[in-house]
């Protein structure tokens, strides 16, 4: 009887995934994070059962990405409510923008709010303030 063993090694960058695309729940936002094209975003509402789990595989792509990038990155917010535990895991996601902003990566953030929310005006401004990055205000009129 002869029997083969077939020993083979994986190369990961053969599965990289080019574009991660998670479409909004009624709880979570979209998420769309094209790395070809360089185009980040994070729309909706983001209040999901479990921030850790939403949010930190998330920011764990998003290092991995802008470690071993030189694509210039557009960054869009476009969230309409956002709860305590979802600000600080944006924090987190400003703090790895801010981070890599500061050791060279071309990036610009946009965030957008409707012209007559106030808290997600003020939102974007805080974010905006503790930060270094190019950061837009956008103004959404219907």
């Amino acid at each position: 009887m002869l029997i083969f063993i077939l020993c083979f090694r994986i190369n990961p960058n053969l599965y990289k995934v080019e574009v991660y695309n998670s479409p909004a729940t009624k709880k979570t936002p979209k998420v769309i994070f094209d790395h070809e094209k360089g185009y980040f975003e994070i729309s909706g509402i983001a209040m999901p059962e479990d921030t850790v789990l939403f949010f930190n595989p998330l920011i764990k792509k998003l290092r991995e990405y802008l470690d071993g990038t030189e694509v210039p990155i557009k960054f869009f917010f476009d969230i309409y409510y956002f709860n305590s535990l979802s600000s600080k895991k944006l924090y987190d996601i400003f703090n790895v923008i801010d981070e890599f902003y500061t050791n060279g990566k071309e990036i610009l953030v946009t965030w957008n709010y409707e012209e007559d929310d106030e808290c997600m005006e003020d939102a974007g401004f805080l974010f905006k303030e503790n930060t270094k990055v190019p950061f837009e205000m956008i103004k959404v009129t219907e």
